[in-house]
């Protein structure tokens, strides 16, 4: 439970809101909107209804409240005016502010609230890109710093996975023909993080493409028994815990050893992009997101 965030300082105000420390410090003081606790040594310490408070009122200041007047409105009523902007329009800095919430309270139900106020407006790869994308983009920047705890990741990451799953089986099977081109996705060994991996796997199906979706830390040798089975295969691999680069290296020379030269193989990751690689295939391709890689119809 030690990773469990109950109390928070400004700085983790800061970092999570987007708003400085002295703007927070403003607020507290002239307009009475929070009301911390001080430790022994004078700090500030703030509580998780504190972190709900804040977040719903930069929530209502993006859409155009002055503070003055949303210091005058019960943090109940801040609320309600918040999650009434998701629910009658879909924007992204409101949504993941939300997400935001939820994460660090552990409220599933907010979650779900969030979700389907959004799918009201949009459909679910607008939704993924517009709310969830840019969502655990923030999550992955946590990491950076002591403002998370793996329990937090770990809720909210795996709401969002059941989503995708959710609506991958909703989706009409793509009848098996070993003739047609198929899309292998996985992730190399130690590679852990796959909710990106498994939206691609949710997008290229949803164009009626057949996939087969292997997931998390694959050892390489485990893909010679797929090769035979196709006539036409594009490898897709995604990078998240940024490997040094001689375990880069190594990884890319096994894939040549595994891509034929009819196949193709598609990297997915910054660190891919950054590697400088000599002799790289022609069928080698990389791309530093999910996002780009859809974006730029690699799978055309």
């Amino acid at each position: 439970m030690g990773n469990i965030k109950y109390t928070f300082t400004i700085k983790d105000f800061e970092y999570i809101s987007e708003i400085k420390a002295h703007t927070i410090r403003i607020w507290e003081k002239r307009y009475g909107l929070f009301n911390p606790s001080r430790a022994s040594n004078k700090i500030r310490s703030y509580s998780i209804a504190d972190l709900k408070k804040l977040l719903n009122v930069v929530v209502l200041q993006k859409s155009g409240y002055k503070i003055s007047k949303i210091a005058e409105l019960p943090t109940e009523e801040i609320a309600k005016i918040a999650h009434s902007n998701i629910k009658h329009d879909l924007k992204s800095d409101f949504a993941v502010s939300q997400l935001k919430v939820a994460m660090y309270s552990f409220d599933t139900h907010l979650f779900e609230t969030i979700y389907q106020d959004c799918l009201t407006n949009s459909h679910f790869k607008i939704v993924f890109k517009e709310v969830f994308a840019p969502f655990l983009a923030f999550v992955g920047g946590l990491w950076q710093t002591d403002h998370i705890g793996p329990v937090h990741e770990h809720f909210i990451s795996n709401l969002v996975y059941q989503k995708i799953q959710g609506q991958i089986d909703q989706l009409e099977l793509v009848e098996l023909n070993f003739d047609k081109k198929a899309f292998i996705l996985f992730l190399p060994e130690e590679e852990m993080h796959e909710i990106g991996l498994m939206y691609l796997n949710y997008d290229l199906r949803s164009r009626g493409y057949q996939t087969v979706y292997l997931g998390r830390s694959i050892p390489l040798t485990d893909l010679q028994k797929l090769k035979d089975l196709y006539n036409d295969i594009v490898w897709v691999c995604s990078f998240t815990m940024n490997p040094n680069p001689a375990f880069l290296a190594g990884f890319l020379d096994d894939m040549k050893r595994i891509a034929e030269p009819n196949h193709q193989f598609l990297g997915i990751g910054r660190m891919l992009v950054d590697l400088e690689v000599d002799n790289l295939p022609a069928n080698f391709n990389f791309y530093p997101s999910i996002k780009e890689a859809i974006e730029k119809s690699f799978f055309e």
